[in-house]
């Protein structure tokens, strides 16, 4: 488990390594999860999955929302505990932006 900064950080700096010239945020999925195996399936396995066990539920909601905020692709939802954060490269940029 991780604390909410460090995961933060964690997710920046993953996206910054996996990101080519510059970081487009909204090439990016942010969501919440009890299940992050299931999920990845669910979202057709991306290659450029990664995610990280959060303090507390309401800690992952609160940097899914941050991440949202920010422009990335997502919506809330997740269940009702969901411990996980995950973020994916998603295929190209969002339309309508």
């Amino acid at each position: 488990m991780a604390s909410k900064s460090y995961i933060k950080q964690a997710i920046k700096v993953f996206i910054e390594k996996n990101s080519v010239l510059f970081v487009e945020e909204t090439n990016w999925y942010v969501g919440v999860t009890s299940d992050p195996q299931t999920r990845h399936r669910a979202h057709k396995t991306p290659v450029l999955w990664k995610h990280w066990e959060a303090d507390h539920h309401d800690h992952a909601r609160d940097i899914e929302k941050h991440f949202l905020e920010r422009g990335f692709r997502g919506d809330t939802g997740g269940g009702t505990r969901p411990r996980y954060i995950y973020v994916y490269k998603a295929a190209g940029p969002k339309s309508g932006r």
